[in-house]
């Protein structure tokens, strides 16, 4: 296939960085193998996009579960310091009668 008869606008493949610099093989059969993967790749890359949008959307999800718990795991911790600190500032004070 040559440039004249490559699909334009939307249609167009986008370039991807594994082929790059592959454009200036010609013809023949490394040429061929370059178009077959482009063909893949172009068919694939909707669903691709789409467990991509689902991965991130999981990580995000992980994500903020695991700020949650931080943030009460920080809480039970800050609680406990002032628990101490009392404590700290009861025996300070010494026995009291």
């Amino acid at each position: 296939m040559n440039d004249d008869q490559r699909p334009k606008g939307d249609d167009a493949p986008r370039p991807n960085p594994w082929l790059r610099g592959l454009d200036g093989l010609g013809e023949g059969p490394a040429r061929l193998i370059v178009d077959e993967w482009r063909r893949f790749l172009g068919e694939h890359t909707g669903l691709t996009r789409q467990v991509c949008r689902t991965a991130r959307r999981a990580m995000r999800a992980a994500a903020e579960e695991t700020l949650k718990a931080r943030d009460q795991h920080v809480a039970g911790l800050e609680a406990r310091l002032a628990t101490l600190e009392a404590e700290i500032s009861r025996l300070r004070r010494g026995p009291t009668a």
